[in-house]
């Protein structure tokens, strides 16, 4: 079974993973001072991976001052989702050039 990576590295800054047994009437949050990403533990793989994404699509949101709304974040994490899964050649090429740089 794939386990979720414990920390990210967004834009230079290392952001601490942490999976929580509890977590208040949500699925997952970010707390920027801290540089940590909260994921209730327990959701089904595909959702656990879209929370993280989406809490992702936070940090990046805050670091280039977008003022996105939730529901774009919902609506590009889920975008991006549906993307790299109905197109498992493009996360090989994405994974390859990024990689290698080539």
């Amino acid at each position: 079974m794939t386990i979720a990576p414990t920390s990210l590295r967004i834009v230079g800054r290392e952001f601490e993973v942490k999976m929580l047994d509890e977590y208040e009437g949500q699925v997952g949050g970010v707390d920027h001072p801290s540089c940590t990403i909260n994921i209730k533990s327990g959701q089904q793989k595909l959702l656990e991976a879209d929370t993280i994404l989406h809490e992702a699509v936070h940090v990046l949101d805050e670091i280039f001052q977008l003022s996105l709304t939730e529901r774009h974040v919902y609506c590009l994490t889920g975008g991006i989702i549906a993307l790299l899964r109905d197109n498992p050649e493009l996360v090989k090429y994405l994974q390859d050039v990024i990689v290698t740089g080539k």
